[in-house]
C-alpha cells in the first residue's frame, strides 16, 4: 500500500520550481496537529506551515514579526502590548482578531483542553491558577506548601500552610466554572493584545512563537473539539499554507494559502507529505526519487547517504533519553534508577549504533544554549552532571547502587519492560541496552515495540515502566528543558515529583537577576540528575536525506523543518 501511494506520486508534472509538489517524510500519522494538544516534532512541522503565532521564525531561525506587526513593553516587563497586521487573514478569508489568541490562550489552559503544553503559558497572569482550578469568584488563588509525596501540607489547625514557591491547590469541585476570564490577556481592540505576565520573561516573544500559543478560531473547535483538527475542511489555520487533503496513515497535502498576508513571499506551491516510520521503505522512496526530503533511515546507512551527498547532519538543541516511571515499583528507587543509568557504555552506542554523529550526554540541557553573560555556553559552565568518561567505573558503581536497592547482582530484580517506538534506530538502541543491562547488572529486560500514537499514549498515561523519550527545544534557553520536570507539566513523563524541584524552577521563573537565574538552572538540572529522573543517552543531531533538487529548505535548531522558501530545481 505505501508502495503504491509513492509511486503514485513520482511523477511530480510541473516544470516550474515553485509549482512542482515538494515530497516529504517526518514520520507516521501524527497524534494530533490541534496546536494546543500537540505534543510532538512531527506534529510541530504540520502546524507551523498551517498556522501562525503573534512572532514566528525567519529563514535564519530567529524570531521575527508574525500576526504582530510590532509590541510594546512596559518598563517593569510585566506587560506586552502586541499591534495585530490589519492584512492577517485565516485560510478562509475572515479576519484575524485579538480575541482569536484570547480564544486559543483560554483554551489551551483550560483543564478541561488537557494541554501538556499548558504550562507554557504559566509565564502568563493566572494561567497556572486557572489551569490547576485554583481560581474562585475572588480571584484570589492560593498556593501551598507540598511534601514530598505530593500532597498538601496542613498546619495543626487543618490549614493549608502558605508558600510563595509552592503549588495552587484547588479551590473548585470537579465539574465547577473555570474563571476563564481572570488570563491575563486581554482584546482591547480588534487589532491590539495586551498581555499581563507574573514576572518578567526574557524569552517571552519565543514562547509566543510557540505552536501551543498559536490562534485558533471559536466558531470552528467549538463545533467539533475533538474532531476539528483531523478534517480539511474545518482545519482553519491562518499560516502560509492550508490543509487540502489528508488520507490518514497515508498521505497528507498542503497547498499555498492565498489569503496569508505574506503569500508573495512563500515560494512552494505545494507539500506533499507521505506518513510512514519504516525506515527501509524510506530510503527506497528517497533514492527512487519519490521523497524529497525525509529524516529516518537505516542507521548503518548514514555512512554511505553522506559520501554521496544524499543525507546532511543538521545540529538540533535537543536530547535522546530513556525515562523512567517513577511511580511503579521498583523504578520509585532512585539507586535504581541510578544503577541503570550507569550501566551503559554511551560513547559506543553512540559511534556504533546511533552512528549519527551524535554526542554522549551526560547532563540535559544539550550545548548550543548560551549562559548569563551572553558568551559561555551553558553545558560548558556546568559540565557533565553525570560522570560518563569512565564507563568501567560507572559500571562498578551501577552494581553497587543496585545492591544497595536490594537486588545484589540483580537478584530478584523484575523483568524490565522497555518501550519505543516503531523505528529501527530505537530498536537497535533499545536491543544494546537490553544486553549492556543483561551483561552488567544481570537484569532481564523485554522490549515493547509500539505504532506512534499508541506508544505517545501509553507514556502520557504512565502505562510503561522504561520509555523512549527525546525533548527538543521550544526555544533557546535552559529552561525549556527543565520545567518540563515540574510536577504540573504535562510534559513529565515520569511523573517525577520533588517539591525541592519545584520550587527552584519557581524562583528561576521570577527572577529578573540573568546570573541568578542561570545559577538556579544549572541547580534544577544538578537535582534532577542527582535523583536521575532520567536516563540521558546523547545529544540529537539531526541528519536529514536531503535531495539534491531542493533549494531554500530550512532546518530549525528547534527541529522544525521550514518549506516556506522552498522549491525543487530540475
Amino acid at each position: 500500500m505505501i508502495v503504491g501511494v509513492l509511486t503514485g506520486c513520482k511523477s511530480q508534472g510541473s516544470t516550474n520550481p515553485a509549482e512542482t509538489p515538494i515530497r516529504v517524510c517526518v514520520g507516521s500519522e501524527p497524534k494530533s496537529i490541534d496546536p494546543a494538544i500537540n505534543q510532538a516534532v512531527d506534529g510541530s512541522i504540520y502546524i507551523v506551515h498551517a498556522f501562525e503565532g503573534l512572532t514566528k521564525y525567519d529563514k535564519n531561525a530567529k524570531i521575527v514579526p508574525g500576526v504582530a506587526k510590532s509590541w510594546d513593553i512596559s518598563d517593569d516587563q510585566l506587560t506586552y502590548t502586541f499591534h495585530l497586521r490589519e492584512d492577517a487573514k485565516w485560510s478562509d478569508g475572515k479576519p484575524v482578531t485579538a480575541n482569536d489568541f484570547v480564544y486559543a490562550w483560554q483554551r489551551a489552559v483550560n483543564p478541561s483542553t488537557a494541554s501538556a503544553y499548558a504550562y507554557q503559558l504559566y509565564y502568563i497572569k493566572n494561567a497556572e491558577a486557572i489551569n490547576s482550578q485554583a481560581i474562585d469568584e475572588s480571584g484570589n488563588p492560593q498556593k501551598v506548601k507540598f511534601d514530598k509525596d505530593g500532597n498538601p501540607v496542613q498546619d495543626k489547625d487543618g490549614n493549608y500552610v502558605a508558600d510563595p514557591n509552592g503549588k495552587y491547590i484547588s479551590a473548585k469541585d470537579d465539574g465547577s466554572p473555570i474563571w476563564l476570564d481572570d488570563l491575563g490577556v486581554k482584546a482591547t481592540d480588534d487589532h491590539t493584545l495586551v498581555v499581563t505576565l507574573e514576572a518578567p520573561c526574557i524569552y517571552f516573544l519565543d514562547i509566543v512563537g510557540f505552536p501551543a500559543l498559536y490562534p485558533v478560531r471559536k466558531d470552528i473547535v467549538e463545533k467539533d473539539p475533538d474532531g476539528w483538527a483531523n478534517d480539511p475542511k474545518t482545519y482553519i489555520g491562518n499560516g502560509p499554507y492550508i490543509l487540502k487533503s489528508w488520507e490518514h496513515n497515508s498521505k497528507m497535502v498542503f497547498v499555498k494559502n492565498p489569503n496569508y498576508y505574506d503569500a508573495k513571499n512563500i515560494v512552494g506551491a505545494e507539500l506533499d507529505f507521505t506518513l510512514m516510520d519504516d525506515t527501509n521503505s524510506i530510503l527506497a522512496a528517497f533514492k527512487n526519487g519519490e521523497l524529497d526530503l525525509a529524516d529516518s533511515y537505516p542507521t548503518n546507512e548514514l555512512a554511505n547517504l553522506q559520501a554521496s551527498g544524499d543525507a546532511k547532519i543538521y545540529d538540533q538543541l535537543g536530547i535522546y533519553y530513556y525515562v523512567f516511571n517513577t511511580k511503579k515499583a521498583p523504578f520509585d528507587n532512585p539507586k535504581v534508577r541510578e544503577a541503570l543509568t550507569l550501566a551503559v557504555d554511551r560513547d559506543y552506542l553512540v559511534k556504533n549504533v546511533a552512528k549519527g554523529g551524535q554526542k554522549p550526554a551526560g547532563s540535559f540541557v544539550p550545548y548550543g544554549i548560551l549562559d548569563a553573560d551572553g558568551n559561555t555556553d551553558f553545558r560548558e559552565k556546568g559540565g557533565e552532571i553525570i560522570n560518563i568518561s569512565d564507563t568501567k567505573a560507572n559500571i562498578e558503581r551501577a552494581k553497587k547502587a543496585l545492591a544497595e536497592a536490594g537486588y545484589p547482582d540483580g537478584k530478584g530484580f523484575p523483568t524490565v519492560e522497555l518501550k519505543f517506538n516503531t523505528d529501527e534506530a530505537h530498536q537497535k538502541i533499545a536491543e544494546y541496552i537490553q544486553s549492556e543491562w543483561k551483561k552488567n547488572l544481570g537484569i532481564n529486560v523485554t522490549l515493547v515495540n509500539e505504532e506512534w500514537s499508541v506508544f505517545i499514549n501509553d507514556r502520557n498515561t504512565g502505562n510503561y515502566q522504561v520509555a523512549r523519550d527525546g525533548w527538543v527545544a521550544d526555544y533557546s534557553d535552559p529552561m525549556t528543558f527543565l520545567d518540563i520536570f515540574t510536577s504540573t507539566s504535562g510534559n513529565n513523563d515520569g511523573k517525577y515529583t520533588n517539591p525541592a524541584y519545584d520550587k527552584i524552577i519557581s524562583e528561576a521563573k521570577k527572577t529578573s537577576d540573568a546570573a541568578k537565574r542561570m545559577e538556579l538552572l544549572h541547580q534544577a538540572e544538578k537535582t534532577v540528575l542527582d535523583d536521575y529522573a532520567v536516563m540521558p543517552i546523547y545529544y540529537y543531531t539531526d541528519p536529514d536525506l536531503v535531495s539534491k533538487n531542493l533549494k531554500g529548505y530550512v532546518h530549525s535548531p528547534m527541529g522544525y523543518k521550514l518549506f516556506m522558501w522552498a522549491s525543487i530545481s530540475k
